[in-house]
Order: C-alpha cells, then structure tokens, then sequence
C-alpha cells in the first residue's frame, strides 16, 4: 500500500459548524449516541472539537489508486474520557465511540458491525491515552483548499510518486509498501504512533500468513479502528475489500 495527501485543512469557523451539524443530522451518529448513553450519561453538544481536518488523498498500489476526499471530526469532553471518531468514507463512514472509567481502568468501545448493529467491548487499560490515537502525523493546511482537486491532478506526477518513497507521508517508519524493518527499503525505525505499531503488527502477520492474507487484513482494520490518523482513514479504505473475505 502506498498514498499521498495532495491537500487538505483544519476545518474552523463557518466551515466546522457546518460539518459538524452535517455529521450529527446522519442516523449513525445519533445511534452511537444512544447506545453510549447507556452506559455513561453526558451532553453531546458540550463535547469539544480535538481535531477536525478534511483532506483529498490517493491511496493503492503501482496498478491501482484510489482518490477520494474524507474529513476526520474527533469529538472529546473535558477530561477526554469520552470520545467519538466519525470519519467520512466515500462507500461507508466509519464511526466509533469510546469511553474511559478512570475508577476501573476499563475502556469500553462501541462500534458498528453488519445491519447496522453496535458492538459493546470492554477492556482494562492502564490509563486514558489509549483512547484514540497518540500521535498525530504532519498534515498540509491549505487554507484555500477545495475537496475533489485531485480530479484535475496530472497522472504523470503522481505515478512519479508512486515509484519513490514507499512509506505513507507524515514520517510513517513501518505504514505503507516495502516500508518497514528490513528486507524492506524503506523506513524501519522506531513507529511513530500507534496506527504506525499496527503496521508492525501487519507486517509480520504477512510473514507469518503469506501477503494478502485477508485475516491480516481484518486484524489491520481492527487496530486502527479508534485512530484518528489520515494513515488509518487510508487503511479502511485501502483493506476493506480483501478483510471482508476472512
């Protein structure tokens, strides 16, 4: 897997207000609403913005790329023990809930599965930032940025990219193909973040399974579903057919 961001900007002002009420208008948002409140009371208007970013990307193979525009709104209270990632997809968007019990150490996550159903998992974790995502990559912020240039990117330039630097872009050591721990040529240091440790973990489940090996895919998917990273929105995208067969 290989990708490129070819632009993108933190959303604010008019732009966020519309965005947000745009995702919280959608029936998946009000459902994983529902279903949270459940187990934790809160306001969801009195969550806060801790990152809302949209962004045109390509993302596949030397064969193959695939553009598409996607945003990432992260929602977060005060003490951000609870959160909620939706993710805009062009075939299907990606949301999911979190909240942490500070008293019991328990992460309790709320995705959806087939039909629209919501999944409840609990686990302990040792403290809150294993939330969502750790770090956040470094992402281009074009203020005069519009969704869908990539329509009218020259081909020539991009498959000039595509034969470079096999590593996702925002310093990825392990996301992204022939990147990673040798024999691949490229990256190998310390992951940056966590959606950069579940490309380890997919890395050796490769070599463990054969590449492709659809499970491996699934086990990716899996990882980076709480990720609020650009690199993770690229994997949903990017593995979702092949993980469907596991």
């Amino acid at each position: 897997m290989k990708g490129k961001i070819y632009d993108g900007k933190i959303l604010v002002g008019d732009e966020l207000i519309s965005q947000l009420n745009k995702i919280k208008s959608r029936d998946k948002f009000k459902k994983m609403i529902e279903n949270m409140k459940l187990n934790v009371q809160f306001n969801p208007d009195e969550l806060k913005v801790k990152k809302a970013y949209a962004f045109d990307a390509g993302i596949g193979s030397n064969d193959m790329v695939i553009n598409f525009s996607s945003s990432i709104i992260y929602l977060v209270n005060t003490d951000e023990s609870i959160g909620i990632l939706y993710n805009e997809l062009p075939m299907d968007d990606h949301i999911i809930g979190r909240t942490f019990d500070k008293v019991k150490n328990a992460l309790t996550t709320y995705d959806f599965k087939e039909k629209d159903t919501i999944n409840v998992i609990e686990n302990n974790v040792e403290n809150v930032a294993e939330l969502f995502n750790d770090y956040e990559e470094e992402l281009p912020n074009n203020p005069d940025y519009i969704k869908g240039k990539f329509i009218s990117k020259n081909g020539l330039g991009l498959s000039s990219w595509w034969n470079g630097d096999g590593c996702l872009p925002g310093g990825y050591q392990h996301c992204g193909g022939n990147c990673g721990y040798p024999p691949r040529k490229h990256g190998g240091g310390t992951p940056i973040n966590a959606t950069d440790r579940c490309c380890v973990g997919h890395d050796r489940c490769y070599a463990n399974f054969g590449n492709n090996d659809p499970c491996c895919d699934k086990t990716l998917i899996n990882c980076v579903k709480g990720h609020t990273t650009v690199a993770a929105a690229g994997i949903r995208i990017y593995f979702k057919r092949n993980a469907s067969r596991c």
